[in-house]
């Protein structure tokens, strides 16, 4: 009976906090209000693997990667199967490893996917967020 019952109030709990997305973006800002630097790695759209270092673009402006977080939308994303992962980007504070996500930069599947308090968060991206990882892929697709 007592097990039901904690099973029960941490499930409330875990719907309290996450229940509005609000919540999850305020979290989100929060654990990368520090990031000052980047890794954005792209993947081989045939095989759906990292090639190597050439496809991987470092930014070490911190208002460019603010810039990341604000194009990442409040829209929770429902994942189909047509919007495969087209890369990650990796959040840092000087070289230390905050967060990693997983994205499409596709128009139409637009979304970054990542764990915020071992909860999985799935998120649709801004449209100057896809042109802007879409930007960047330009300048290793040559």
């Amino acid at each position: 009976m007592n097990r039901k019952l904690l099973t029960a109030l941490l499930l409330l709990a875990s719907l309290a906090i996450f229940s509005c997305d609000g919540n999850v973006m305020k979290l989100l800002r929060k654990e990368l209000s520090s990031a000052d630097n980047v890794k954005i790695y792209f993947y081989d759209k045939v095989t759906g693997k990292l090639p190597g270092s050439g496809s991987v673009v470092s930014i070490n402006d911190p208002d460019e990667v603010k810039h990341f977080l604000i194009n990442i939308t409040d829209e929770d994303f429902s994942k189909r199967a047509d919007c495969i992962y087209n890369g990650s980007i990796e959040f840092f504070t000087g070289d230390k490893s905050k967060m990693n996500m997983e994205f499409n930069m596709e128009p139409n599947c637009g979304f970054v996917i990542f764990q915020i308090r071992d909860v999985m968060q799935s998120k649709k991206l801004s449209e100057e967020g896809v042109k802007l990882l879409n930007f960047y892929y330009s300048k290793i697709a040559n």
